[in-house]
């Protein structure tokens, strides 16, 4: 799904301070945040516990009072700091999903979905049929008899969803839905939560701290940082090219090496590492004009794009991104070997193919070469 199209949720300036009457940013969970949650896409609000993505679901929920900013749904403000407006929960067109689903477990399916219909005060006659039309929409229609309990991971997700939808609620909020489920089962629940989503046309936002999780099921995303969006961009864009440190660190498998800028020309910057070790790398997210020679960066590579040289290979001298190392350990993992060594100053880790591993022992020299435009490197003074 695009992420063009018309906003259902637009948020403004949005802060939220838990200690009362704190102004001060350090004591803010939320710090001015901006986003335009799109008609139909499924948005991933991703990032390391603290960071503010579950504030910020609970604030679009209603379950939050942020302290400053504004939040509409459809062009209706549901919360204005300043014009003290705060819609309740209850009020607002979204359904909400927590970690449990929170079935009623003495309720059979049927009557688990039938329930937001009672409290809606929806005729009778009407209720059946749509507590019948929605179960057959996510896939359950034949176990409306049932209870939680006698039903799969799958099923009990697809009854949640089927519940947070009958009330004709068109927005959706995850929060950390799959996290008490084993991983296995849980690469199942992606993809079916997906397909629902793709076919039911809801709207939907979803926390996690699962980068992989984040990557099959976003639309965009949307990684977060001490109370801020780091960076808002679709999964390929934001891996292939992150916009600060943050992000770099949190998507994705990679290595990341400190090096002190000796030069930058370009998008070329290069750089020693404490062990001596010339570094070459793709300036990213800011220009050379302001790389400075003796600043702290990081150069951030996939892992898949480290070689590792021959056994008893140590490298022709100071060549940049040609490292001198030893083999700490390797372990094979199904699609690919992981082999560890003690490289550039620190301990790396590179990803080689079956038919690319040559048996390497411990302690043996090798050279790790990785190819300058694999590397991207980032400021370490990004806030």
């Amino acid at each position: 799904m695009s992420s063009e199209g018309r906003p259902v949720i637009t948020i403004r300036g949005l802060t939220k301070a838990y200690k009362k009457g704190a102004t001060a940013e350090a004591d803010l969970a939320l710090k001015g945040i901006d986003l335009d949650v799109m008609e139909g896409e499924f948005l991933i609000l991703l990032g390391p516990s603290g960071c503010g993505k579950t504030t910020l679901l609970r604030s679009i929920a209603g379950l939050e009072q942020p302290t400053g900013g504004t939040i509409a749904i459809d062009g209706q403000e549901v919360f204005n700091g300043a014009g003290r407006i705060h819609v309740d929960a209850e009020r607002r067109p979204i359904s909400m999903i927590f970690q449990s689903y929170a079935l009623w477990p003495h309720m059979t399916a049927a009557q688990n979905v039938a329930f937001p219909l009672q409290c809606a005060k929806v005729k009778r006659s009407e209720i059946k049929t749509r507590v019948d039309e929605i179960l057959n929409k996510v896939g359950i229609g034949h176990l409306g008899d049932r209870y939680p309990s006698q039903m799969s991971g799958g099923q009990q997700q697809r009854l949640a969803l089927a519940r947070a939808l009958v009330v004709g609620k068109r927005i959706v909020l995850f929060d950390e839905p799959l996290s008490n489920v084993d991983a296995q089962v849980r690469e199942q629940l992606r993809y079916e939560l997906v397909s629902m989503q793709r076919t039911l046309g809801f709207t939907a936002i979803y926390v996690t701290h699962d980068q992989t999780e984040a990557m099959e099921l976003a639309d965009r995303l949307a990684v977060m940082s001490l109370g801020r969006i780091s960076q808002l961009d679709e999964p390929q864009v934001m891996y292939d090219s992150p916009r600060d440190i943050h992000v770099a660190r949190f998507l994705g498998q990679s290595n990341e090496i400190r090096f002190t800028v000796d030069a930058a020309s370009g998008s070329t910057v290069t750089g020693q590492v404490a062990s001596g070790d010339v570094v070459s790398a793709r300036i990213a997210g800011e220009s050379a004009a302001s790389v400075r020679s003796g600043q702290t960066m990081s150069a951030f590579g996939r892992l898949a794009d480290f070689t590792i040289g021959a056994p008893g290979s140590k490298g022709t001298g100071p060549a940049a991104n040609d490292w001198p190392g030893t083999i700490v350990s390797e372990r094979f993992l199904g699609t690919h070997w992981e082999v560890l060594v003690n490289a550039a100053g620190q301990q790396l880790r590179c990803w080689l193919p079956p038919e690319g591993h040559m048996g390497y022992s411990k302690d043996t020299w090798v050279t790790v070469h990785v190819g300058m435009t694999a590397l991207k490197a980032l400021s370490e003074d990004t806030p």
